[in-house]
C-alpha cells in the first residue's frame, strides 16, 4: 500500500527538499513522489503575496489551499528546524 506523506519545512531547508526531489527522480530507487508544493505564493485580488500568520484572517486563502494538499497525505513529516 502507498503512502501519501505532506512535509512541512521552511524555506531555509530547500536543500534537502531538493535532495528529497532528486531521489524520486531516480529510476534505482522506488520512491514514488508527487511533488505538490505550491509553486507560486497564494495572491490576493491585487496579486500581493499572502504572508500573514496563521492567526491573521487574510491568512484564510493560504490555510485553505494548504489544508487541500493536508487532507490528501496518508502521514505528515516535518522536517526539523533548526
Amino acid at each position: 500500500m502507498s503512502v501519501n506523506v505532506f512535509v512541512s519545512f521552511v524555506h531555509e531547508d530547500q536543500q534537502q527538499m531538493d535532495s528529497f526531489r532528486a531521489l524520486a527522480k531516480n529510476p534505482n530507487h522506488e520512491l514514488v513522489f508527487h511533488d505538490r508544493s505550491l509553486k507560486e505564493p497564494v495572491v490576493d485580488r491585487a496579486g500581493t503575496p499572502l504572508p500573514y500568520p496563521p492567526s491573521d484572517p487574510r491568512s484564510k486563502p493560504v490555510r485553505k489551499e494548504i489544508k487541500r494538499l493536508f487532507d490528501k497525505a496518508t502521514r505528515m513529516g516535518i522536517y526539523p528546524t533548526r
